[in-house]
């Protein structure tokens, strides 16, 4: 007579135990691969959209895009003929870049937007006009009604370009859940018709929210705290892209770490020499 030897009970959960030990391994070892990936995907993004403003540059006498619509002084009318949340900087690139996909991170959750912001986008560019007055001014000038007493920059006017921000993440899941939160009114999201350039104040159009940058010092709540307005979404931190055209993930706090006692670190400062 033959017999067949079956498992024991035993042996089927010690190697049922083994799989899932080696799935608790494993399953965050995929997630972290699958996140670096994202992180690189946006970074590029990043980059590639840099190399659109800069080529813009080129072809328009060294002068980059407007972040909003601007007001043509001779008619008295909007460029958009719509206002500060018309077409901006991201319309002036796309033909440069010839895909709207690269406008969106990997990392952001939500496409969906209202009929002022289509299409959602992701990333913000650096029209930095805290304390103008002064003389400041980010990497861009920021168009809509203060086109003619705010400075003006050209990407050769700026003395630092490897240390000013040009653009950085700003997810439209992101920005519309933390509108909603600190207004209380819902909000259609951050997108290429609605897009709050990073300005350092929180006093423009009310359709475009705020849009302050990181503050290091900051024990405030968003959108006047460490992050700013930016997404940091890759384990705290987010992609930045610089005037001379490189790319890399920073803490967003480490971009403006204290800017009353260390204006000099001030990253969205296109003004220092």
């Amino acid at each position: 007579m033959s017999f067949k030897k079956a498992f024991t009970l035993i042996e089927l959960l010690v190697v049922i135990a083994i799989i899932a030990i080696l799935a608790a391994i494993l399953f965050p070892v995929f997630a972290q691969a699958k996140a670096a990936a994202k992180k690189t995907g946006s970074l590029s993004s990043t980059k590639q959209l840099t190399l659109g403003v800069i080529l813009y540059s080129g072809d328009a006498d060294d002068v980059f895009p407007y972040a909003n619509p601007i007001r043509d002084d001779n008619t008295n009318t909007w460029e958009s003929e719509i206002g500060w949340w018309g077409p901006g900087w991201a319309f002036k690139v796309q033909p440069y870049v010839k895909n709207y996909g690269i406008f969106v991170s990997p990392g952001d959750t939500s496409m969906t937007g209202g009929a002022w912001v289509r299409p959602a986008m992701s990333y913000a560019i650096n029209a930095y006009i805290d304390r103008f007055w002064d003389g400041k001014f980010g990497a861009v000038q920021i168009g809509g009604d203060w086109t003619s007493w705010t400075p003006k920059p050209t990407p050769s006017a700026i003395g630092r370009p490897s240390e000013t921000i040009l653009l950085g993440e700003r997810h439209n899941s992101d920005y519309g859940a933390k509108w909603t939160k600190w207004s209380g009114s819902a909000k259609e999201g951050h997108g290429m018709q609605g897009n709050a350039p990073f300005s350092g104040v929180n006093w423009m159009d009310y359709w475009l929210g705020p849009s302050e940058i990181p503050n290091g010092r900051s024990t405030s709540n968003w959108p006047e705290g460490k992050e700013g307005t930016v997404s940091a979404v890759w384990s705290g931190k987010a992609n930045f892209s610089f005037v001379d055209g490189h790319a890399k993930s920073m803490d967003p706090a480490a971009t403006n770490p204290d800017l009353d006692n260390l204006p000099d670190k001030n990253l969205w400062d296109g003004s220092r020499k």
